[in-house]
């Protein structure tokens, strides 16, 4: 029951968003490697198996409304897929969205946003905020959910969906879904 409720992506107004971990890992170690861009800054992929991370959220029966991992189209797409299908609106701050220095720095010098990276050893998580600290627990007790955190709430549920910034700044933008993928498939 629960797989079949997280394969149809039906988040509801008031759900949190969770991220696992740093994002933008994987996306920009590979474009680095791919275009021969050095810049000197140490990137390492995040590629890694996601079952031992994921196991103790269905083993303690939380209730998941969507889960992914943001491989194709970044964190950007993830997200614009859940409030497409769900038709609803998201709100995202950037302050929360963990962010390795050295992946903001390559994504700055290049023009790039790590939101729109892929990442392959991250889930994202959408579910009801009563299970939110039971699940941040459970991903920080495996090494790679250390940095996991809430990024985000669906906020409404509207004909027009949107994924929207609340940046550093205070300020909200449309964050942009991404028309194709920045890298060409790996795998």
């Amino acid at each position: 029951e629960t797989i079949e409720k997280i394969l149809k992506n039906e988040i509801e107004k008031g759900d949190v968003i969770i991220v696992s971990g740093s994002i933008g890992d994987h996306g920009a170690c590979i474009l680095s490697e791919r275009e021969g861009i050095n810049l000197e800054i140490e990137l390492n992929s995040d590629c890694e198996s996601l079952w031992s991370l994921i196991t103790p959220l269905f083993e303690n029966n939380i209730e998941i409304h969507a889960m992914r991992d943001p491989t194709r189209g970044g964190l950007s797409a993830t997200l614009y897929e859940w409030a497409l299908g769900s038709q609803v609106s998201i709100l995202i701050e950037e302050e929360n969205i963990p962010v390795k220095p050295q992946v903001q720095t390559f994504c700055e010098i290049l023009g790039f946003e790590p939101y729109h990276l892929p990442c392959e050893g991250r889930v994202v998580i959408a579910l009801p905020e009563k299970e939110a600290d039971k699940v941040l627990n459970l991903l920080k007790n495996h090494p790679s959910g250390k940095e996991a955190k809430i990024i985000g709430r669906v906020i409404e549920k509207t004909e027009n969906p949107q994924v929207i910034l609340k940046t550093l700044y205070g300020t909200h933008r449309i964050l942009e879904n991404t028309s194709g993928e920045l890298l060409p498939r790996i795998c």
